[in-house]
């Protein structure tokens, strides 16, 4: 409950034409129009370092969570291959897809032998120390949010409507990027995250 003082305080800044801040439905973290937290060099599976700004040709970004060891990612793991192959070579479209779990079947080393198991198409980084997912408030893999050309966020949430692949009836994160692409607003622009909790390093 807000209490007085707080109302108060809101009430005022508020009248100044001050903005509020405030967290998405399913994200404590992030809401919808806020810009999209940046990261600085991080390892990749194919041996380079990507910043966030290393994909600022892109008219939108696609950013999602996942992890080599969540049985949910493992689901996802066919259709981000075949999202990479559909938009892969538009360069309208890029999707980056990090790993922030602190386990050792989700180190780097892992992520590369496990990426080319999976002949893994897309661009796999090593958020070694959670730090991205945490300014994202991800907290599941897999966890997507679509970023637009303003690098500001215009959908987070769930890839599509079901992790059985032949169940699917919504794609989330297909519909937003076509909406964008055209200058509109989704209809859809957050979703719950469905997955495993991400496993990040125990700080004391």
């Amino acid at each position: 409950m807000i209490n007085r003082r707080s109302m108060a305080v809101w009430i005022v800044l508020t009248s100044l034409g001050c903005s509020i801040s405030l967290a998405g439905k399913y994200n404590q973290k992030l809401d919808i129009g806020d810009a999209a937290p940046k990261w600085e060099k991080l390892a990749g599976v194919d041996g380079e370092a990507y910043s966030f700004d290393d994909f600022s040709s892109a008219k939108i970004l696609v950013v999602v969570f996942t992890s080599n060891t969540c049985p949910y990612a493992h689901d996802y793991e066919k259709r981000l291959k075949q999202f990479q192959s559909a938009h892969g070579t538009s360069g309208e479209v890029k999707l980056v897809v990090l790993n922030p779990n602190a386990v050792r079947d989700d180190s780097l080393n892992a992520m590369k032998e496990y990426g080319k198991k999976q002949a893994f198409n897309f661009t796999y980084l090593k958020d070694e120390d959670g730090q991205v997912a945490t300014s994202y408030g991800a907290l599941r893999t897999p966890e997507c949010f679509v970023i637009d050309a303003n690098r500001e966020i215009i959908y987070m949430g769930a890839f599509d409507d079901n992790s059985n692949a032949d169940r699917v009836k919504v794609s989330y994160v297909d519909e937003v990027i076509a909406a964008a692409l055209k200058g509109e607003a989704p209809e859809v622009r957050e979703t719950p995250p469905v997955g495993c909790l991400i496993r990040q390093r125990r700080r004391r």
